[in-house]
Order: structure tokens, then C-alpha cells, then sequence
């Protein structure tokens, strides 16, 4: 008998502490047209990870995703920033995640990779692995490879970036996105080209005039109607014959036709259902980080962040853990955006007008990124359909009056404005009374009861707990100033 109480006690003891290093926490509200917030807290014997997520089906009406940045290839802003000029009567940001890596020396904010922003090359590498949106509205994750060359006559010259630093025997087009100059060295030369349709998009070819022809000067000036070629070496020896007047031609292919948006990433997480081998060999920092991810699954776009360096809070992810993490999801393909400091969400949830950071930034604050990606609603604002309370609960003291905040909501989630929409209210365990007006009056004895909004079908909870004994006063300021 002894035996087995030492044996059932074991068992019991192993439960209990499952238990405790097992804790799973969700909440998922609906926040737009076919796009979800869940909010994940997650203790296991491995850590703890506060897991941001938002989830839109792109077959549904309304939806759109973009890439977005402060205007320039060049430059930073935060998200939040970044999402502004997109929020208006006709279009409103409801979601938006951090993008690229990028550069913080003297390009400060160039991306490492290749982005692509309604068509027109921001910046452009050879060769990276994009998050991209064509025409048609179809999102995809995969190799983005650039073919592009320059022509004289007879001659082609092959174009190493759009917007990027010049190397040895590299011949760079620059774009007024770029910036003012190409913040080059004598090194090289570089022509100025003028009458092109501007902007320069991709799968396409250019045809211009020579406005100049600069030898070794710093920097040349890009003007707001034309672009640069600049080239080093061997690119600057192509370049040599050119005069003012000359003809000159380019052409900017990619592998994939029919891009409007692209961000870069690195590294792809998961392909076709299964985890890229390697990815700790990346070059992306190993260990555990706050982190941001992009995946699709079945037509659907996934954004997640993980909190880390909050300790107690959220240890951050390894690459490997949040492959894993999303190939649980179900997703088939996955790609890895900037983290650490750079990690940042911003939703629309229920009862936001415009988006904020639902995340905890390991900075303290939202820093300022190169670029995001971001879910756009285009659905119009309609009359009110959902009501709300703005707090879950109160605790107030016997024959006092409080005025409970509400919140209206059309049918694609819009916060809208109530106006002369009339609601009913219900008091439950008569534990006060409420007027038309919305003010609410404890009634004189303590206890425990609700009241209830109704707009329509719709209706919304507010508990209520009422005392009538003060246990504790507590002065809630540290000090007080007085002048």
C-alpha cells in the first residue's frame, strides 16, 4: 500500500507540474473583412513566447495586401508611420508587419534585398527570396532572380542593382527613389538619362537620351524626370563612349512576370510543407530573438511576431523553433523578416480607429524599419451593426454613478461613430439602475450582477461588483509637483 501511495503521489506530481509548464492562452477576435487577430501566451518546459498572429483570406472581398515604405529606397519610419497614408474613407489598414533587413551605415534603410512597390523597382539585388502580391491579387513566396543589362549600339553591359552600393566593375541604375544623388565616389562615371516613362517598373524595357556625361565626380544628381547609370571599372569603360544627345537603352527582367509588390526576407523558413534544412546557417543572428515571419497557407497570408528579451514574459524563438511553430500552423511556406528591435505588429483590433502595436518591441519602442507589409481593407463604412462595451468589468462603490464607454462597429469591423442609434440597456441582480443616457447608479447594497447593451440582435456584457467597505486607500501618485 505504501508503495503504491509513493507510486500515485509520483503520477499526480508529474501532472501537476505538466500542468504548470504547459499553460496555452488564446484570444482571436475578428478584426476586418475575412482577417483575424490571436493573441498566443504560452508557457512549456521549453520557454515562454508571446506570439502575435493575424490571419486574412485572400479570396475574400475587400482584401488587399501591400508593401509599404517612408516614400524613398532609402530612409526609415515605423510602421505605424508607414500605414498613415494608407488609412482613408475608401481604404484602411488593419494589419501591417515589419519587412526587410536593411542597411544602417551611410544607406541607411536601403534593403538587403529586392523590393517592389506597385510595380515600380524601389531596389533591386540579383538574386533574393521575396514575399510578393502579383496583379491578379496572388500571393507567393519564392526565388526573385533579376536579369537586366544596359545597351550601346551593339553593346550590352549587364546592371548589377537597381538602387544599390556600386561595386568593383559594377554598372548600378539609380532612380529618383533612390534618393538625390548616388551617394558614389570619383571612381567611375556616370551618365544622366532622360525621357523615360517613369517610373522604372519591372519586365520592361527604357529608352532615353543622354542628358550627361560625368568623369570622376562624387555623387551625381538624380534628377526627379530621369535616372543614372553609374559604373566602376570595366562598367565605367562601357559607359566611356557616351556623350550628351547619344541614344542608350535598358531592359529590367525577373524570373516571376506580373509582380506589384515584393519584400525580401531571409531566411525561407519552410517550402512546399517542409522546413528548409540549414536556416540556422543563414546569416540571420542564432539563438532566441523577438522575431517576424510571413507564411501562406491554402489562399491564406499569415503575419506573425514573437516577443523576446522580455524575460519572465517571452524568451524570443530560434529560427528552428518558429519554422517548427508554423509548420504546426499548417502553413506550406514561410519566409523571415527583420527581428529583434525591428520586430513590430500593428492591428486594427475592435475598437481601434486606426492601427496600433499590439506586440511588446524589445526597444521599448517601435523602431523605425525599412519597409512592411501590410493587410488593407477596402470595404465601406456602413451603418452600425456591433456593439461593445470597452471594459469587461467594474468594481464600484454603493450609490455611485459611472458612465460605461461603448463602442460601434459596422459589419467589416469599422469603428463607427453611434449617432442618434438608439440602445437597450438591461440591468441584471438589480444592482442599480441605468438611464437612457447611458449613466449607470449603484444601488445601495453590495453584490454582484451586469449590464447589458443591446444594439438590435447584437449584445454586449459589462460585469459589475459593488461594495460597500472600503478595505485599503491607496494614493496612486509617487509624488506630486506643485508650483
Amino acid at each position: 500500500m505504501l508503495s503504491l501511495l509513493m507510486a500515485l503521489s509520483l503520477f499526480l506530481s508529474n501532472l501537476v507540474l505538466a500542468q504548470e509548464e504547459n499553460v496555452w492562452k488564446e484570444n482571436v477576435q475578428q478584426i476586418g473583412p475575412h482577417t483575424y487577430h490571436k493573441n498566443i501566451s504560452w508557457i512549456s518546459e521549453k520557454g515562454i513566447f508571446n506570439i502575435n498572429m493575424v490571419e486574412t483570406d485572400m479570396k475574400g472581398e475587400y482584401i488587399r495586401i501591400e508593401v509599404a515604405d517612408n516614400g524613398k529606397a532609402t530612409g526609415t519610419a515605423t510602421v505605424t508611420k508607414q500605414a498613415e497614408p494608407k488609412n482613408s474613407v475608401d481604404s484602411r489598414v488593419i494589419a501591417a508587419i515589419n519587412g526587410d533587413f536593411f542597411y544602417t551605415n551611410g544607406l541607411r534603410g536601403l534593403p538587403i534585398g529586392t523590393t517592389i512597390i506597385d510595380g515600380e523597382i524601389r531596389n533591386s539585388v540579383m538574386e533574393s527570396t521575396v514575399f510578393g502580391v502579383t496583379y491578379d491579387g496572388e500571393c507567393f513566396i519564392d526565388r526573385l532572380k533579376m536579369n537586366a543589362s544596359a545597351r550601346i549600339g551593339n553593346e550590352t553591359y549587364p546592371i548589377s542593382a537597381v538602387n544599390g552600393s556600386r561595386g568593383e566593375n559594377q554598372l548600378i541604375l539609380y532612380t529618383p527613389s533612390f534618393g538625390t544623388t548616388t551617394n558614389t565616389n570619383k571612381m567611375g562615371i556616370e551618365v544622366i538619362i532622360k525621357g523615360l516613362e517613369m517610373p522604372v517598373k519591372a519586365n520592361s524595357e527604357y529608352k532615353g537620351i543622354i542628358s550627361s556625361v560625368l568623369f570622376e565626380t562624387d555623387a551625381a544628381e538624380i534628377p526627379e524626370d530621369g535616372v543614372v547609370l553609374s559604373g566602376h571599372g570595366l562598367a565605367a569603360k562601357f559607359l566611356s563612349t557616351l556623350s550628351p544627345g547619344d541614344e542608350i537603352s535598358f531592359t529590367l527582367d525577373f524570373n516571376i512576370e506580373n509582380v506589384k509588390y515584393a519584400v525580401s526576407g531571409l531566411p525561407r523558413l519552410i517550402e512546399k510543407g517542409n522546413i528548409v534544412p540549414g536556416i540556422e546557417k543563414a546569416g540571420v543572428p542564432i539563438g532566441r530573438h523577438p522575431r517576424t515571419a510571413i507564411g501562406i497557407k491554402e489562399g491564406k497570408v499569415i503575419m506573425i511576431t514573437v516577443d523576446g528579451r522580455k524575460k519572465g514574459f517571452s524568451d524570443g524563438m530560434t529560427l528552428t523553433e518558429l519554422a517548427e511553430y508554423m509548420l504546426s500552423l499548417g502553413i506550406e511556406d514561410a519566409l523571415n523578416f527583420d527581428g529583434g528591435g525591428s520586430t513590430v505588429m500593428i492591428a486594427r483590433k475592435q475598437g481601434y480607429y486606426v492601427p496600433k502595436v499590439i506586440n511588446i518591441p524589445s526597444d521599448g519602442t517601435e523602431r523605425a524599419v525599412a519597409n512592411s507589409v501590410q493587410i488593407i481593407s477596402a470595404a465601406p463604412l456602413s451603418d452600425p451593426k456591433y456593439i461593445r462595451f470597452e471594459k469587461d468589468n467594474i468594481k464600484i462603490f454603493v450609490n455611485s454613478s459611472y458612465t460605461p464607454a461603448l463602442y460601434a462597429m459596422d459589419e467589416y469591423f469599422n469603428r463607427v461613430d453611434l449617432g442618434d442609434t438608439q440602445v437597450e440597456y438591461v440591468i441584471g441582480d438589480k444592482i442599480g439602475n441605468i438611464d437612457d443616457s447611458g449613466l449607470f447608479t449603484a444601488g445601495s447594497k453590495a453584490g454582484t450582477g451586469f449590464i447589458e447593451v443591446s444594439l438590435g440582435n447584437e449584445k454586449s456584457k459589462l460585469n459589475v461588483q459593488v461594495f460597500n467597505k472600503v478595505a485599503s486607500l491607496k494614493i496612486l501618485n509617487d509624488y506630486i509637483s506643485l508650483e
